[in-house]
């Protein structure tokens, strides 16, 4: 069973269509590699163009503006199953999709974090919706801060930076359970991956976080002399196929209804059109949208699950206090009436489901069927039965 090896890299700009191709030559000169993650594209439409032509595979974006951000993810063609679901922002900073093979099966997740303490903590803090599923996740990329000031960091001075970024991103793994790959294989060792030789800094900013328990074959660190950062390649061993899950996501067709949703739906979807021409077809740009769509309304709904939440909590309180408000009583009466509609659809939708799964019931029903279209024997005009497997030919003869 072959392992999956996936490559990080900040490109540092990637316009240039000659430092392009020695890129892609230098990846090429790699050992095999099935994954690539950059950041710091740079990128504009037609150079994603031109890079899917290079590239012969799947290239997954998210563009920043021709100076600064930008990230993308290329795959090996074969990689990216058809249930691959693909999100990404709308400032080059986070593309992530489902990486789904007969030995693999996971969350992919390419960030590549703003320079800035405070706006470093609101990104990790704004990351969850990208990476939330059923698949375990690896998250990867430039992340533009250290763990541990010392041993991932040349200090140049005595100025000890804010850390309320590292504290965001520690409460991140601690929810999906994620680990410093490179830092777990090599407890001691230090080495940077990025450099500035005019000030002597060196700090270890590109990095992979994988749940705690799963299997690398290695992790390291890989000089690049195209970029002011090095690359840092994983291999992680087979991990069998992914769990499917109960049936297919269906949206609440509720949320329709809903003015929010309808004019957050309408603005993104004003954006999503935009990014159209950088797909190989429309097919493929679809796909993107409706998976796009299903993870707002999974955000929306979990919102509006808290507000209901706290505005019953609230209710009760002030009924508590004052049991004879008829004011509180009925706005108590219609949140109740939308819990219960909800908690009917869902268990309407989980009897879907079931039905959706293969059952004893269902292979017994199939079997009844086929054994009633099964032909036993045909009576000919005078009057013998003949009985297929002896005379195949003579039987089709006279169907």
């Amino acid at each position: 069973m072959a392992c999956l090896s996936i490559l990080t890299l900040n490109v540092n700009g990637l316009r240039n269509p000659l430092k392009r191709d020695r890129l892609l030559q230098w990846i090429r000169l790699q050992k095999h590699l099935d994954v690539v993650c950059l950041q710091e594209t740079h990128f504009g439409i037609e150079d994603i163009r031109m890079l899917r032509r290079a590239w012969k595979g799947s290239v997954l974006f998210s563009l920043g503006s021709h100076s600064s951000c930008g990230v993308a993810i290329l795959l090996r063609a074969g990689i990216l199953g058809e249930t691959g679901r693909v999100s990404f922002d709308s400032r080059g900073r986070v593309v992530a999709c489902d990486v789904i093979g007969p030995e693999h099966g996971f969350r992919l997740c390419n960030i590549y974090a703003p320079n800035e303490a405070s706006r470093r903590k609101s990104f990790f803090e704004n990351l969850y919706p990208y990476i939330s599923g059923r698949l375990p996740v690896v998250l990867c990329g430039d992340f533009n801060c250290v763990p541990d000031l010392a041993q991932d960091k040349l200090q140049t001075t005595l100025h000890t930076p804010s850390r309320v970024d590292i504290a965001e991103l520690n409460l991140l793994c601690i929810t999906y359970r994620l680990e410093d790959v490179w830092r777990n294989i090599h407890p001691s060792r230090r080495e940077f991956t990025w450099r500035r030789e005019t000030t002597g800094q060196a700090s270890r900013l590109d990095r992979f976080y994988t749940p705690i328990g799963v299997s690398a074959n290695l992790c390291e660190i890989v000089p690049c002399v195209l970029s002011d950062h090095c690359g840092v390649r994983l291999e992680l061993r087979p991990s069998g196929p992914p769990k499917v899950g109960p049936g297919r996501w269906k949206l609440n067709i509720q949320l329709l209804q809903d003015r929010i949703f309808k004019e957050e739906l309408r603005g993104r979807y004003l954006g999503w059109r935009t990014l159209k021409e950088g797909f190989n077809s429309t097919a493929d740009w679809w796909e993107m949208v409706k998976s796009n769509v299903k993870d707002l309304a999974i955000e929306h709904s979990k919102r509006k699950n808290r507000e209901h939440n706290d505005e019953f909590t609230a209710l009760c309180k002030k009924l508590q206090g004052n049991p004879s408000d008829a004011e509180v009583v009925v706005k108590l009466k219609a949140l109740l009436d939308k819990k219960s509609e909800g908690a009917r659809i869902r268990c309407r939708m989980s009897f879907l489901d079931q039905q959706e799964r293969p059952s004893k019931k269902m292979f017994a029903e199939e079997r009844k069927n086929a054994e009633d279209r099964h032909i036993d024997a045909v009576e000919t005009p005078g009057g013998y039965y003949i009985r297929p497997t002896a005379n195949q030919g003579r039987l089709c003869g006279l169907l």
